[in-house]
């Protein structure tokens, strides 16, 4: 697979597996839109000084309409030339209320299905 004119959107960058890919990607040559829950943490300022300028951070909290609006409109903005849309997804933003699943009020397990299971 080549990985020229190719756009990969990340979220949960800011946990390490999400950062790695990120960097790995923008290593093959893939533009990246890597997705932090805050765009203004020391995780995104280290990716943006570490990688190229196809690394494009966005702030994306999966479990907000509005984060994914705007980084899908910024997405289609900044695709490379060429390209019809994003080739990939990868969701890597994790979330997790611990306990017996009985113990886990409703509205905590729905949160934690929202960022799971990108339920929007």
């Amino acid at each position: 697979v080549t990985a020229a004119g190719k756009a990969v959107l990340i979220t949960g960058c800011d946990s390490r597996i999400g950062c790695a890919l990120a960097r790995y990607l923008d290593e093959q040559g893939f533009t990246v839109f890597a997705g932090f829950q805050n765009d203004n943490c020391s995780a995104a300022d280290e990716l943006k000084e570490t990688c190229s300028g196809r690394v494009h951070i966005v702030q994306l909290d999966v479990s907000s309409e509005r984060d994914v609006l705007a980084a899908s409109l910024y997405a289609v903005e900044h695709l490379p030339d060429g390209a019809a849309g994003l080739w990939a997804v990868v969701h890597a933003q994790a979330w997790a209320a611990l306990g017996e699943i009985e113990w886990i009020p409703p509205q905590i397990s729905s949160s934690e299905d929202t960022v799971l299971y990108l339920d929007r």
